[in-house]
């Protein structure tokens, strides 16, 4: 179990924890939380600081830390690197879960907001060149029917409680949330809530899988 940690920056670079925690330092200056619900300022540039990734980058078919179950483990088994190569998965990209440990390039997270209210409608998490940009809604939408169709970004909402940011996605394609090839269905789900303390930002991903995963996955 680890989880994901950015960092906002004021003027240098923050010092940056080892272990399973990904850091950011951002590169906007802190704004002010917002007010009422106790909801902060999510919006920003957040600047990765490489530690260990708590998805992992080497090893193949080292699956240490995800409860796959036996269709799981059997898929990341038979994984091969060298299908990349394959002209019609050179764009194949990383799913969304892919964010909790790929991230470490660095986060840009802007808002839109109701031009008459002024209350935010959604968040946009920018793509990075091998994932998907995330958008989460925050207007109380409800999600697609389950014959909608799936994407490599899914369909992502989100809610406040009390001073975390929660979100949920559905409708992913099925991939590959980590290179060493353990993989995740077009039934999963992920599940992320976002907590801020002073300039600190920390994630915590669910992944639950009814067809690869034996429990669910947090990171």
């Amino acid at each position: 179990m680890g989880s994901h940690t950015v960092h906002r920056k004021m003027s240098v670079r923050a010092t940056i924890f080892a272990g399973l925690l990904c850091s950011f330092v951002c590169r906007t200056a802190m704004a002010q939380d917002r007010p009422g619900n106790g909801a902060f300022e999510l919006t920003g540039s957040w600047e990765g600081v490489r530690g260990e990734s708590p998805l992992g980058e080497g090893l193949p078919v080292d699956s240490t830390g995800i409860p796959l179950n036996d269709d799981g483990r059997n898929r990341a088994l038979s994984y091969n690197e060298s299908q990349l190569s394959m002209v019609e998965r050179q764009c194949q990209g990383w799913p969304d879960a892919y964010f909790l440990g790929g991230a470490v390039f660095g986060l840009k997270i802007w808002s839109e907001t109701d031009p008459i209210k002024g209350n935010v409608i959604s968040y946009t998490i920018g793509a990075w060149e091998d994932r998907p940009e995330i958008k989460i809604w925050m207007d109380g939408r409800p999600h697609p029917s389950k014959y909608a169709e799936h994407t490599r970004a899914g369909f992502t909402t989100g809610v406040w409680e009390g001073n975390a940011l929660v979100t949920h996605t559905t409708h992913m394609n099925a991939g590959l949330p980590r290179r060493t090839g353990a993989p995740n269905s077009d039934e999963a789900t992920l599940t992320m809530r976002f907590y801020r303390y002073g300039d600190l930002l920390t994630v915590l991903g669910i992944v639950e899988d009814p067809i690869y995963l034996a429990e669910p996955w947090v990171v």
